[in-house]
């Protein structure tokens, strides 16, 4: 088998890191639990196994995970739960609250609100339990006392202890971080000054006291003591624990935007406007590196604040000190403009997506970054295309077809060994945690996330350079990594124009049927049957590196004139996602590609819409300026009146600029300027 186990990679940062498994589970399971998980002699609970690996600091975004029916179905209820809350729809949070309940094993008082525990309940789906009741409590009752009840109790749950001790005693997960900032949030709120103007020293005396979550009184003896600290103190500690702990890029962006955001509120209600303008502007580079849109926008907000704070401040400076003092030579109006032309751009596309121009701002809002399938679609699907019996399939694994029967309709799930041998029935090398490429070591899975990167930016020479980096450090006898590493170099081949079309279109039909079962059809020459393709040719949902593959069959259809054939592998790829249980948004690396090429194809204004709107609802924006172009262009093309148009281009140029598209960037200023002027 070629994949490997979280088990495996857990062990590997673990020790990496030097952290015991005393300390990693701390609050979360028993050592010898945590032992079980990392030796694979148990399936990990899927809420337990992702806060341990963001205990880590890691991303859980970097594995492609085949999931049973219920571990999906609590994460999905759970997200959309905590959407509907959000956004303060009453009526769908009750119905999917009533369901998260019964997941948990819960059934709740209609008078009280409250749970009824049962036995054997798990620290993590406790803690998920109470910070749902803290987000009822704040956003639909509005009732920030027993929301900071409710996240007292999550804390404790997970962090015991927690008040009085150092940060540094702890390792603190994505998750149990979101907590405390929700926790600061709530305190900050209450201290905000509702009437009159205050003085500069009132303002400090408000943030200088003692902060005390529930009022408690425990104060410990390392360090510095939590509850001793001022709220502005705490938050700098928070942030400094971000920095040095979350080493996954993407998880650091992520967390340290939100705990930067409620920092700079404080730090520009004292009068501190450089030191919120700096980790401001720190907490958006972090999130354009990584194409994340999530959070972008109340930082936006405060940093145009911030421009025009400094401004003033500037104004009243004397001339000696502006020519002594390095902030001062800042051209604050010209950054504040560039700043609101991001997010004028965004609050615009998000109208024309029937958005609301701005979305609700909580330190849990999501970044959908996951790739999920389901095991019972993947085995049944595998299974008939191969023409395999269910009786073939159980032989020398189940007694009876009628296991496997209640498998494929989600009536029941494999055990990990039975999962396993299933998957070597179908010939598959897939386990339930996959990662992009075949490795135990993170890094390796951080340096494929950032060629990805590149690929996306047209920055090829730099994908070249890591590319290479990349074959060096994979086991190369592995099929999986053969694939991976030779479709990476024809996509750079196919750029830099150094191969023939029609062979390497060949070449990729075969090397998508290594691992994708492709039916007959297919002519030598690599272009495929119309009637084929509107078939069942894609039948499941592809994983990640297939559909690298897929996209590539179809741009290169496209360079041989073979445009019906490609947008039609793009609407049969599509079909073959819409159709299973996985929603959309825990698709982004594969769903995102074809929906947006398609409407490129068929220069749709609707699907552009539904792309961005996709887009912007898992939290991403890597793609966004590009899809707005294409929007633009559908547009001109149908309407003799180009001002929607012109305005779109421009707003298609910031957004590729916010999202580090520099290449994409260039090309659309120069279409700018060829049909509207000078930009």
């Amino acid at each position: 088998m070629s994949y490997i186990t979280l088990g495996k990679l857990i062990y590997q940062i673990r020790t990496e890191q030097k952290i015991s498994l005393e300390k990693l589970g701390r609050g979360l399971c028993s050592k010898q639990a945590l032992s079980d998980i990392e030796r694979g002699n148990v399936q990990a609970d899927k809420l337990l196994s992702d806060i341990v690996l963001q205990r880590l600091g890691k991303s859980t975004d970097k594995q492609e995970v085949i999931l049973p029916w219920d571990a999906y179905h609590m994460e999905e209820t759970r997200d959309r739960l905590e959407q509907f809350i959000q956004w303060r729809d009453r009526e769908n949070a009750g119905k999917y609250r009533q369901e998260f309940a019964r997941l948990l094993g819960k059934e709740e008082s209609v008078e009280a609100r409250r749970p009824v525990k049962q036995e054997k309940e798990g620290r993590v789906r406790e803690m998920y339990w109470h910070r749902i009741l803290a987000e009822w409590a704040y956003w639909l009752d509005m009732e920030p006392d027993r929301a900071r009840e409710e996240l007292c109790m999550a804390v404790d749950l997970t962090l015991p202890d927690f008040w009085g001790q150092d940060l540094a005693c702890y390792v603190i997960s994505t998750v149990e971080m979101e907590n405390l900032l929700a926790l600061a949030r709530l305190e900050l709120e209450m201290r905000i000054p509702k009437y009159g103007k205050m003085t500069m020293a009132l303002r400090r005396e408000i943030w200088n006291e003692r902060w005390q979550p529930a009022d408690r009184k425990v104060l410990g003896d390392a360090g510095w003591a939590v509850e001793s600290m001022t709220l502005p103190g705490f938050l700098r500690e928070c942030l400094r624990y971000i920095r040095k702990h979350f080493t996954d890029a993407q998880e650091q962006a992520i967390i340290f935007a939100k705990c930067a955001w409620l920092l700079s509120y404080i730090e520009l209600d004292q009068g501190n406007v450089l030191e919120a303008y700096g980790m401001c502007e720190e907490a958006v580079e972090g999130l354009r590196d990584q194409g994340i849109f999530s959070f972008m926008m109340p930082l936006l907000e405060r940093i145009i604040v911030c421009c025009e704070r400094a401004e003033e401040i500037c104004a009243q400076a004397d001339l000696e000190k502006r020519m002594l003092t390095y902030a001062w030579q800042r051209d604050w109006n010209a950054r504040g403009e560039r700043y609101g032309h991001y997010l004028g751009a965004l609050k615009r596309v998000r109208v024309k997506c029937g958005l609301p121009p701005d979305p609700p701002v909580s330190v849990f809002m999501k970044c959908y970054q996951k790739s999920y399938h389901l095991d019972y679609e993947f085995i049944r699907s595998e299974r008939i295309a191969k023409g395999m019996t269910r009786e073939e399939m159980v032989e020398g694994i189940y007694q009876s077809q009628k296991t496997l029967w209640q498998i494929e309709v989600k009536r029941n799930s494999p055990h990990e060994r039975n999962f396993r041998l299933l998957m070597d029935k179908i010939a598959s090398d897939k386990g339930r945690y996959n990662a992009f490429v075949v490795s135990d070591s993170f890094e390796v899975l951080e340096l494929k996330d950032e060629i990805d990167r590149c690929m996306n930016r047209k920055e090829y020479e730099r994908m070249e350079e890591l590319i290479r980096q990349l074959e060096k450090r994979l086991d190369m006898e592995n099929a999986e990594n053969q694939r991976i590493i030779l479709h990476a170099r024809n996509i750079l081949e196919f750029r830099q124009g150094n191969v023939l079309y029609q062979d390497m279109l060949k070449k990729c039909w075969e090397l998508l049927g290594e691992s994708y079962h492709i039916a007959g059809g297919i002519e030598r020459a690599g272009v495929p049957d119309l009637g084929k393709l509107r078939g069942e040719l894609f039948y499941r949902a592809p994983m990640k590196a297939e559909m690298g593959i897929i996209n590539q069959i179809a741009v290169l259809l496209c360079r041989l004139k073979y445009k019906e054939e490609a947008e039609a592998i793009y609407e049969a790829v599509l079909k073959s996602m819409d159709k299973s249980d996985v929603a959309p948004c825990y698709r982004y690396r594969i769903y995102a590609l074809p929906l947006g090429n398609l409407a490129k194809l068929q220069s749709s204004v609707e699907l552009s819409r539904r792309g961005i709107a996709y887009e912007l609802s898992c939290g991403k924006m890597g793609s966004l300026g590009y899809a707005l172009m294409v929007w633009a262009c559908a547009i001109e093309d149908d309407s003799p009146d180009r001002a929607e148009s012109r305005e779109m281009v421009l707003d298609s140029y910031y957004l590729c600029e916010l999202s580090k598209n520099y290449k994409y960037r260039e090309d659309i200023k120069k279409y700018y300027n060829e049909r509207y002027g000078s930009l």
